[in-house]
């Protein structure tokens, strides 16, 4: 007898549009990770990156990054969450800057603001080749975008 908990979901390996596929698995996870949580961990989860968006919006980057912090125990592979503590890092002078927007691209590799963090990280640090290789790496995804801004 199954578990009242148990999510079960179709085989999404069948679909071969790219983006389609792409966006049936992301579902997928959300879905699988949403199974997964208590219910105090859901209302942590949704408060959590939208009071760091507040705490920046009024300069408090060390509490931002605190709250990025906690988001990112509850959601590890989230490459935005990375990116996002990343600025944070950066406009407080932290090294760690670099760290967080490394991981954001190694957690997705398609996601061309980790590029911008990750460059704007290493040329805070005076790593200059290496930023321009990671903002030529996030132009590549979005041609003809030369603001991929903050």
């Amino acid at each position: 007898m199954k578990s009242s908990h148990e999510v079960i979901l179709p085989d999404f390996s069948t679909f071969h549009n790219s983006f389609f596929f792409d966006f049936l698995i992301s579902l997928q996870s959300t879905l699988i990770l949403f199974a997964t949580l208590r219910n105090s961990d859901l209302i942590s989860l949704k408060t959590k990156p939208t009071t760091a968006k507040n705490s920046i919006k009024i300069g408090n980057f060390p509490e931002a990054v605190q709250l990025y912090t906690k988001a990112i125990e509850l959601l590890p592979d989230n490459s935005i969450l990375y990116a996002n503590r990343s600025m944070c890092h950066l406009t407080m002078g932290s090294p760690d800057a670099v760290n967080d927007a490394t991981v954001s691209v190694k957690l997705d590799p398609t996601y061309a603001k980790a590029y911008y963090r990750l460059g704007a990280a290493q040329y805070s640090i005076g790593a200059f080749q290496e930023a321009k290789s990671a903002l030529e790496s996030g132009l590549q995804l979005v041609p003809g975008n030369y603001t991929q801004g903050a």
